[in-house]
């Protein structure tokens, strides 16, 4: 999915288009010699102590990322549903103190769930700082 869902201007792949160096299915063709921008992608669903197989990414149709300790980003593929099981990851999330940000990239506005003590408004900016494309998606703070 993150060969999908995120912008890597160094290969010309665009938000919700697989890069040129992707096989579907089996991985990245060039992964060795990948772009810093695939290099800097923190999945996290690969850094998750007893994830749920269900909650992987070309499973559940949403893409996870570490943004820091405490802010995660979820991007959902357009053409698919939010499952149950992503919105209980959201809400696990939450309980231990992250907050989450949900997007589906440039379909709707984004949603923010924020864990105890956070601010939308901080979680969004730490997000747009990692990713500049989300800048302008028309995203409703709500604290």
């Amino acid at each position: 999915m993150c060969c999908k869902l995120l912008l890597i201007e160094s290969t010309g792949s665009g938000l919700n288009e697989w890069c040129k160096h992707c096989d579907p299915g089996v991985g990245c063709k060039i992964y060795s010699k990948r772009p810093q921008e695939c290099r800097d992608f923190d999945c996290a669903w690969l850094l998750m102590e007893r994830v749920k197989p269900e909650l992987r990414p070309d499973i559940c149709h949403c893409m996870w990322e570490m943004i820091n300790d405490h802010v995660m980003l979820a991007i959902q593929q357009e053409d698919y549903d939010i499952k149950k099981i992503t919105y209980k990851q959201i809400k696990e999330f939450n309980k231990n103190g992250s907050s989450v940000v949900f997007t589906r990239l440039n379909k709707e506005p984004a949603r923010i769930y924020t864990a105890k003590g956070h601010r939308a408004a901080q979680i969004w900016e730490e997000v747009v700082k990692k990713h500049r494309e989300l800048k302008n998606d028309g995203t409703k703070l709500h604290d």
